[in-house]
């Protein structure tokens, strides 16, 4: 098994063993920088949304382009 294949195994377990044990997870990669309100956000989105069917996933992004700057939110 290529190195790749047991990270991302790991990567799946882990997150398997915290969403069973807590029921939700925060998953970040690991070049990214976050905003200091991010946590504030995604927990209250988290909790906002617990009971949600629909909604599978929640993300923010921070966009740039030349002297434009977004605020995207999905959900």
């Amino acid at each position: 098994m290529t190195l790749i294949k047991v990270s991302a195994l790991n990567i799946v377990e882990g997150v398997t063993q915290i969403i069973e044990k807590h029921g939700k997870i925060i998953v970040l990669e690991d070049d990214i920088i976050t905003s200091p309100q991010f946590l504030t956000y995604m927990n209250a989105a988290l909790n906002y949304y617990e009971k949600e069917e629909k909604v599978m996933h929640i993300s923010r992004i921070y966009a740039t382009h030349r002297w434009h700057y977004t605020t995207i939110f999905l959900l």
